[in-house]
């Protein structure tokens, strides 16, 4: 409301609010609506700023550990490396927010490889060592047999159910 009403829709200030309400959401479990927030707050401070600010740096960290909360973490990482990019670029003295971001893209880095662990060991990441996600073992994908891996019934994938 007030932020949307009181500064230019390329306004740094406008971003702040988004940034603001995206961290609000993020710890209510939002993830989602955070993200999407986020990302407004990071265009705006792209455009108004540049793409080398630090507050630019800080809201690629902030979408970046969003992200990671929803539990996507390949995601995460483009937005984590940006993050520190900006970081040795931008000469902050004392920048905590690239300790934070070399700290995140660990987390990111020790999940992937955890997960490419996992499917190395079990064929597709779903632990059932069936190799295609439906645990019949027969490469399909397809649970209920219809020739279609998603359950909507539509084989050919172009929406009208049919093959």
């Amino acid at each position: 409301g007030i932020a949307l009403t009181t500064f230019a829709p390329d306004h740094p200030n406008l971003a702040a609010s988004y940034d603001a309400l995206g961290a609000v959401l993020e710890s209510m479990g939002d993830f989602e609506q955070a993200k999407e927030h986020l990302a407004k707050a990071l265009d705006i401070f792209e455009k108004s700023l540049g793409p080398d600010h630090p507050d630019v740096g800080a809201c690629h960290l902030n979408l970046g550990f969003t992200i990671i909360n929803a539990g996507k973490f390949e995601e995460a990482k483009e937005h984590v490396e940006e993050s520190i990019r900006i970081g040795e670029v931008a000469h902050v003295p004392d920048n905590t927010n690239l300790s934070w971001s070399k700290s995140a893209l660990e987390l990111v880095l020790e999940h992937v490889a955890k997960k490419a662990h996992v499917i190395a060991a079990n064929g597709d990441g779903d632990g059932d060592g069936g190799g295609d996600g439906d645990g019949d073992g027969d490469g399909s994908g397809d649970c209920d047999g219809d020739g279609d891996d998603d359950g909507d019934g539509d084989e050919d994938g172009d929406g009208d159910g049919d093959v």
